[in-house]
């Protein structure tokens, strides 16, 4: 599993998986360095743990981790949390509740909207119309301006640059990779009013105008991209929607 700086403070730690048509999706996870300690959002899957605890080992050192955000209970993006834990007797923040329920271990509460802080950082939550479960919770980091929204601002790429930001992709973000990861990945978009997904989430990216945001699914999209991306998902989201017929069967 390969890592790049972000910002001089956020590392993006990476791995992807083949789709089966010559295109890859993302899994990642993001470790955020305060005066304190590192946050490590989210944790990845366990098939490539060690890989992922070798890339965490080598930029924390002796450190450590202290806190793990764990943004949902979905396997791709918190399979390693209890190992992570135990590795480095971290603390787990986790913002749905129950936590038992979900397979974690005990947790730290945070709420799913409002402003946290932690190692001398601020932290915005809030939850993104893009998710695939109710408790999934997007993070805002002041500090270093990085939006982390999970499920939100995901797409395929091409494999050749799994390590790019948008601004280094050959073809730009293309829309096909935003409509296919969406229509594949959040099957509720069929039955939902796109008018209502599209000004959520125009509404998060006025409110904290990020520098970057880093989707776990996705290259690091850049400020200058970041419009582009969203024309993307409105066509994407609407025209999921209108391709929608009920069938009663499968006859």
């Amino acid at each position: 599993m390969p890592r790049r700086q972000l910002t001089d403070d956020v590392t993006w730690v990476y791995g992807a998986h083949d789709t089966g048509d010559g295109r890859a999706v993302h899994t990642s996870m993001h470790l955020v360095e305060g005066e304190e300690g590192y946050l490590l959002i989210n944790s990845g899957d366990h098939d490539v743990r060690e890989a992922f605890l070798d890339q965490i080992r080598a930029v924390v050192g002796d450190r450590g981790v202290g806190t793990i955000f764990a943004q949902e209970s979905h396997i791709p993006n918190s399979a390693n949390v209890s190992a992570f834990r135990e590795e480095y007797d971290a603390d787990v923040i986790f913002p749905g509740g129950a936590s038992p329920i979900h397979g974690l271990p005990e947790v730290i509460q945070w709420p799913q909207y409002g402003t946290e802080s932690l190692y001398g950082r601020t932290f915005d939550l809030t939850r993104g119309s893009l998710l695939d479960l109710p408790h999934t919770t997007w993070i805002f980091d002041r500090s270093s301006g990085v939006l982390f929204p999970l499920e939100g601002f995901c797409y395929y790429h091409d494999p050749a640059e799994t390590g790019a930001l948008s601004s280094e992709l050959a073809d730009g973000i293309r829309y096909e990779d935003v409509h296919d990861f969406y229509e594949d990945m959040l099957l509720w978009l069929k039955y939902a009013d796109p008018r209502k997904v599209i000004e959520d989430l125009r509404g998060i990216v006025d409110d904290f105008d990020p520098e970057i945001i880093a989707p776990a699914h996705g290259n690091p999209i850049v400020r200058e991209d970041v419009p582009t991306y969203v024309d993307h998902i409105e066509r994407a989201v609407t025209e999921i929607a209108d391709s929608y017929e009920f069938k009663a069967s499968t006859a």
